[in-house]
């Protein structure tokens, strides 16, 4: 007897048992199709975020690579303009994009003879502690500015702060520039002794790492060392070699000082027709690689020539020349220099 007042159906019961079962499997199917499209979305997120990640790695590659360039193209395109020697020890692979400005904008202003604007740029780029490859260009730089208006005691003491991290990092070239520029220094103020000494320091290491460049710039500065004391035949023999290593690595404006140099020598001696031979092949040079420094210098050499012959108006003309040239690019003590002659030939 049925209490329950209904009948068991087994077959009714398996098959609702069956739908249950349906019903849970194509949910799961359903529920693991969902997650799988997600998982496939997310999949396709990622990967185009590793796209878009790599794609901005090569742009900061890329920028950080015309960062470099473009401090290293301002570094070539100062040293020609101004005819000096600008060591950058790595700095354009190592410095932070906000340093690289600074260096760049400094760069710019030392071509156009700002020498004050220049230093400003580079006294902002060595606050917040910069690397010590970075410190030592800085110094190194900031003293040549300082050394370009003849700011002496300024210049020597960036020089000095330069070799000193020069020192502490091992970098040899950068102790032998330093040493060069510290000696021309010393020569400039007339200590010989003391310049002698930083110059054959120099010397020394340039020949060490074999650097032939500075090594022809040093052989002539001991050769002005001599020429000062009036050891004009040993003078000439460092000029020589001086001038012999620059024609071997094809650098014109270190050929170009040594003839001028040269030119010095016989205008002592008193041979005027050799000395401006030299000064005249010297002035060619500096024109043709546009060295407003060195033009001025054999256009003030030519004219004191012409003046110790007596030919008053070529000395004249060649001296205004110089005058400007050196009013152009902001070098105080050659102005006060040629003014001072022009004042004498007027007067004679």
């Amino acid at each position: 007897m049925n209490i329950f007042g209904f009948q068991f159906d087994p077959a009714a019961t398996f098959n609702l048992l069956i739908g249950i079962v349906a019903g849970a499997i194509i949910t799961f199917i359903i529920t693991r199709m969902y997650y799988i499209k997600q998982i496939k979305a997310s999949e396709r997120q990622i990967n185009q975020l590793k796209e878009e990640i790599n794609k901005l790695k090569k742009g900061l590659e890329e920028q950080k690579k015309e960062i470099v360039e473009e401090i290293k193209r301002n570094a070539d395109e100062t040293a020609k303009k101004i005819n000096t020697q600008i060591y950058l020890n790595g700095v354009p692979e190592t410095v932070s994009r906000e340093r690289a400005g600074y260096y760049i904008k400094g760069l710019e202003k030392m071509r156009e003879y700002s020498w004050d604007e220049a230093i400003k740029s580079f006294q902002i780029a060595l606050v917040g502690n910069p690397p010590d490859n970075e410190k030592m260009v800085l110094d190194f730089l900031i003293g040549l500015c300082y050394h370009k208006q003849d700011k002496l005691d300024q210049a020597l003491g960036n020089y000095k702060g330069s070799l000193e991290t020069a020192k502490k990092i091992k970098d040899k070239k950068g102790i032998s520039v330093n040493l060069g520029n510290i000696g021309l220094i010393y020569l400039t103020r007339g200590d010989l002794d003391k310049a002698l000494e930083y110059f054959e320091e120099a010397l020394k290491i340039t020949r060490e790492i074999s650097n032939k460049e500075d090594e022809a710039k040093i052989l002539g500065n001991i050769g002005l060392i001599y020429q000062t004391r009036g050891d004009l035949d040993k003078a000439l023999e460092y000029f020589e070699e001086a001038k012999r290593l620059n024609e071997e690595i094809g650098r014109k404006e270190g050929v170009a000082i040594n003839l001028g140099n040269i030119g010095l020598i016989y205008k002592t001696r008193g041979d005027l027709d050799k000395a401006l031979e030299y000064h005249k092949e010297a002035l060619k040079i500096d024109k043709e690689i546009g060295n407003k420094e060195g033009e001025a210098r054999q256009l003030g050499h030519i004219g004191l020539i012409y003046a110790k012959r007596g030919e008053k108006d070529k000395a004249l003309n060649c001296l205004n020349q110089a005058l400007e040239i050196f009013k152009q690019i902001g070098a105080k003590r050659e102005i006060e220099i040629i003014e001072d002659n022009i004042k004498k030939i007027k007067g004679g």
